[in-house]
C-alpha cells in the first residue's frame, strides 16, 4: 500500500466491539479490530487511530486495541439549557470521598432528604 494517502481516525464510542462483534464475530474480533490501526492492513496512519468513549454509552465503547482508547467523564446531568453555565463534569463512579450535591452515594439517585 505504498504510495496510498492515509489518514488518522477518530471515533466516538466505536461500536465495533459492542454491536458488530456481536453481530459479525467473523469479521469484527479482536484480531481483525487491532488491524486498523496497523498501516500494512488499512488507510489509517501507524498508531493513528483515537477512540474516545463513555463507560455507560450502551451501543459504543472501548475497543480491543492498546493505546487507541480515551475513557471520558460523564456529565453529572444530561440536561442542559442554552444560555445557562454548562452542568459540572463528574463520573459515574463514586469513589471514596467524592460527592455528587444531591446524590446518595450508595444508589447513586438523587437523595429525598435535605
Amino acid at each position: 500500500m505504498d504510495g496510498v494517502p492515509r489518514f488518522g481516525l477518530v471515533t466516538y464510542g466505536a461500536p465495533v466491539r459492542k454491536m458488530y462483534g456481536e453481530v459479525f464475530p467473523a469479521w469484527w474480533n479482536a484480531s481483525q479490530i487491532q488491524t486498523i490501526n496497523e498501516p500494512a492492513h488499512s488507510l489509517v496512519i501507524a498508531k493513528g487511530w483515537m477512540n474516545v468513549y463513555y463507560d455507560t454509552d450502551y451501543i459504543g465503547g472501548w475497543v480491543d486495541v492498546e493505546g487507541v482508547n480515551r475513557n471520558l467523564s460523564d456529565p453529572a446531568t444530561s440536561v442542559y439549557v442554552y444560555g445557562q453555565p454548562p452542568p459540572p463534569i463528574a463520573t459515574h463512579r463514586l469513589r471514596e470521598g467524592f460527592k455528587i450535591p444531591g446524590m446518595h452515594p450508595h444508589n447513586r439517585k438523587a437523595s429525598s432528604t435535605k
